[in-house]
């Protein structure tokens, strides 16, 4: 059970730091665009979320295509 809560503690800090990063980028290129100030900050949290959002589906995808793809222990029995 220590693990799953360092993995979660973990994950929400990655998720956090994709979030925080990718909102100062479309900040930034917001900027450029000329776009009134308090847009700037909404957009660019949207657009922060949705880029973690995207990175969440992505890493649960291929955390469930490595789970039907390992065996299990009970094919592993049946085996020996």
């Amino acid at each position: 059970m220590v693990h799953q809560i360092g993995a979660g503690a973990v994950g929400t800090a990655v998720v956090g730091i994709i979030f925080s990063t990718q909102a100062k980028t479309h900040a930034t290129d917001l900027v450029a665009g000329g776009i009134i100030a308090e847009t700037i900050k909404n957009l660019s949290l949207i657009l922060g979320a949705s880029d973690a959002y995207y990175f969440m589906i992505i890493l649960g995808v291929i955390a469930r295509l490595a789970t039907l793809f390992t065996p299990s222990k009970k094919k592993l029995e049946m085996v020996k």
